[in-house]
């Protein structure tokens, strides 16, 4: 999903910010910016999602998992970007005890699992200090529900603070601060 611009604005009697977002135009290309996963569900179902993924402030792997280099100089490549980490923040399980918030999070992790780049997760994942992820995922671990909680953990409550991503192809880098990425381009840059 490609969006040109983010608007933040508040309503007049209420402290909730809302985001709008609107589609590129001609005029605007140059400031195209890949929208994340996490950003893109949240802003459609809240209500619908976990409670832990409502704390969009901190770049989750599922968020890197769907981020690209959309600079001209990347042309068409789908190589996932590489995490150098300098702060991570792994949140504890906020499902432990209640057993409706397991089955959805073992629902959303099964959902999730066709459209997920198994090896960017692995090199991300890598990168963030977590090397137990398997190789590939068999037929047998996509329906285990161990696994899939566990995957769900992996990708929901492990956060890229501070850090830096850059394109394997371009070297291009986009710093992280505070968990947001800044993946704005220059004019000179934009496809």
């Amino acid at each position: 999903f490609f969006f040109s611009k983010v608007h933040h604005l508040s309503e007049p009697n209420s402290s909730k910010e809302h985001l709008f977002l609107t589609p590129p135009t001609t005029t605007t290309r140059c400031c195209i910016f890949p929208l994340t996963l996490n950003l893109f569900l949240v802003s459609l179902q809240p209500s619908s999602l976990p409670a832990t993924f409502n704390n969009s402030d901190k770049m989750r792997l599922l968020t890197h998992n769907v981020m690209r280099n959309n600079t001209a100089a990347a042309g068409q490549s789908n190589a996932p970007l590489r995490i150098t980490a300098t702060q991570v923040r792994v949140d504890e399980p906020a499902s432990s005890d209640d057993a409706d918030a397991q089955r959805r999070e073992i629902e959303f992790a099964k959902h999730t699992l066709p459209i997920i780049n198994w090896e960017s997760l692995l090199q991300g994942a890598k990168a963030l200090g977590l090397d137990s992820l398997p190789p590939s995922v068999t037929p047998e671990l996509a329906n285990d529900e161990g696994f899939l909680r566990a995957l769900y953990h992996v990708l929901m409550n492990v956060h890229l603070v501070n850090g830096m991503l850059t394109c394997s192809e371009t070297g291009k880098e986009f710093p992280v601060t505070d968990g947001v990425v800044n993946m704005m381009l220059e004019e000179n840059e934009c496809v």
